[in-house]
């Protein structure tokens, strides 16, 4: 190697050195940059030719995203039909106190009629042997004066 080969090298060696290190730092900044890029299901879902020119990685955290969204509408919704469940064993419950209340309440007021009949009776049948009956005497034996007791 001459002198001019030499001096040529060291000059090309700090170059290619720092080529090197640039090239490390762009990809580590697209890798980066990669890792930041977030993806819509949605929008791959619409648009699945535009979806191909993306990176696997950026895909398969896309399909991850979906499928913990997946995971928690699956068990917001096991949660939301318990309670649909739950309300409306409640509901039974109600419904059937309030039908028991209602029978309770219309064979009170049916009692309560029947007593005021029978109220209704006794008065009257207590007014008419009243109007009816003789006097009733103090004492036996003692004749009624021509005065009325009642």
């Amino acid at each position: 190697m001459t002198s001019s080969d030499a001096r040529a090298e060291r000059l090309v060696r700090p170059v290619r050195t720092e080529v090197s290190a640039l090239q490390e730092t762009l990809a580590a900044l697209a890798q980066e940059q990669d890792e930041m890029l977030e993806v819509d299901p949605r929008s791959v879902a619409k648009n699945p030719e535009a979806a191909l020119t993306l990176a696997p990685a950026i895909l398969v955290r896309a399909l991850v995203s979906s499928e913990a969204e997946n995971k928690r509408l699956r068990k917001r919704a096991r949660k939301v039909q318990q309670r649909h469940r739950q309300m409306q064993t409640r509901l039974q419950e109600l419904q059937l106190s309030e039908a028991a209340r209602a029978s309770r309440l219309q064979t009170l007021e049916e009692v309560i009629s029947a007593l005021h009949g029978n109220l209704s009776d006794l008065r009257h049948e207590r007014e008419f042997l009243r109007q009816s009956a003789p006097p009733k005497l103090d004492r036996p034996g003692e004749l009624p004066s021509g005065e009325d007791h009642r």
